[in-house]
């Protein structure tokens, strides 16, 4: 990869909907196999290419800096470990859940997450191999980042955790991004990250102050305009509503998590001015967000907002967190809509501004859209009793 090429990643789940036989999905169903081999992006396995990046980390100052809400890959530990071996600096910041899942100790103080042996078993990779590893501890909020930063120059970034469920049963999204101005942004979060969760233990964690606001969120990768915020501290929401309304002619997005109420109601008036406003949720969470105040937006928006709720969860959850606007403009990362993700949650968030990955995008929304059309859409959300 050169300077400025960016690397898209969908996951491709549809092959494990039909493997399963799910009732929509049926494997003699020709309609459910070419959406299974339709691709989207330039390939289905971020973490294939994670680790051979992380592998060629051999420069005298290589190092892995590594912002995950969720891990338990071993290839991607094992990859960590030889880096470290190497003499790079390598360096993880994860949420304290995750820690939790790796603690067999049935004592642990007010546990909230059951042990699994594969967490166990990848941060038991990272200790023997002296890789630090912070953690926020117990709190309301977490650390949902997503991002790895390696050498330098290369973040992966997007809705994919390194996680076994994020890979090969979710479906989710990663750019990796050769871009030194990136990287070096991504630096300055994790570096803050890093310093202000000590290193991983059951003990409940302070909250990291919020960091002060930079002007300058704008610069270009490739050509292209970018925009990074790392929301707790920044106008993140304020962003994706103010862009939403400079929509003109289409707004299509993926939700996994959609609550944020000032971004429904900016839908529903782009909508009712004659915009296209067409998205998937993720039924788990759709009738406790905004679906319903779509669903029930007024007549001169219903007509152009077409909405579905994506059913195959927990199993296969439509993990995508995705706007594209007027075919241009990508919003992604680990930020769901939500005000939680916007002031309480370690989150990241890019905007870029690129006909060829917005196409991507479009690519994986078409997919997702038509999935959910073939699918049998469930009742309308219950109103809530008083």
């Amino acid at each position: 990869m050169r300077e400025g090429d960016i690397r898209l990643y969908f996951t491709n789940p549809l092959h494990d909907l039909r493997a399963r036989s799910v009732s929509a999905f049926p494997q003699d169903d020709p309609t459910a196999a070419e959406l299974a081999e339709r691709r989207s992006g330039d390939s289905e396995r971020p973490d294939l290419d994670l680790v051979k990046l992380i592998d060629g980390a051999r420069s005298a100052s290589c190092s892995v800096l590594a912002a995950v809400y969720d891990f338990d890959l071993q290839p991607l530990a094992e990859a960590l470990a030889r880096a470290k071996k190497r003499g790079c600096d390598v360096r993880v910041v994860t949420d304290g859940d995750t820690i939790e899942k790796a603690d067999p100790n049935p004592d642990r103080p007010n546990r909230r997450k059951e042990f699994k042996p594969e967490y166990q078993a990848v941060f038991e990779t990272l200790r023997r191999a002296k890789v630090p590893v912070h953690d926020d501890g117990s709190r309301t909020a977490i650390m949902h980042d997503k991002y790895v930063i390696v050498d330098g120059k290369f973040v992966m970034t997007g809705s994919w955790n390194p996680s076994e469920d994020d890979t090969h049963r979710f479906f989710n999204n990663a750019a990796l991004i050769r871009s030194k101005e990136l990287a070096r942004r991504f630096t300055v979060d994790f570096e803050q990250l890093f310093e202000k969760y000590s290193s991983s233990g059951p003990l409940p964690r302070n909250e990291p102050a919020p960091q002060p606001d930079p002007a300058d969120h704008s610069f270009e990768v490739g050509g292209r305009k970018v925009e990074l915020y790392f929301p707790r501290a920044q106008p993140a929401l304020a962003r994706i509503v103010e862009l939403t309304k400079s929509a003109k002619k289409s707004i299509h997005f993926l939700a996994f998590s959609f609550t944020a109420e000032e971004l429904g109601t900016a839908l529903i008036e782009k909508a009712a001015s004659g915009v296209e406003v067409k998205g998937v949720f993720e039924n788990s969470a759709a009738c406790s967000g905004q679906y319903k105040a779509l669903e029930n937006a007024p007549r001169a928006a219903r007509k152009n907002l077409e909405l579905y709720r994506w059913v195959y969860g927990p199993i296969n959850f439509m993990h995508h967190k995705v706007i594209i606007i007027d075919e241009e403009t990508v919003i992604f990362g680990s930020f769901n809509f939500s005000e939680k993700a916007n002031s309480a949650n370690d989150e990241n968030l890019l905007v870029v501004t690129d006909r060829k990955l917005a196409k991507a995008f479009e690519d994986e929304h078409a997919r997702i859209v038509e999935a959910s059309a073939r699918s049998a859409q469930p009742e309308a959300c219950a109103e809530e009793t008083q």
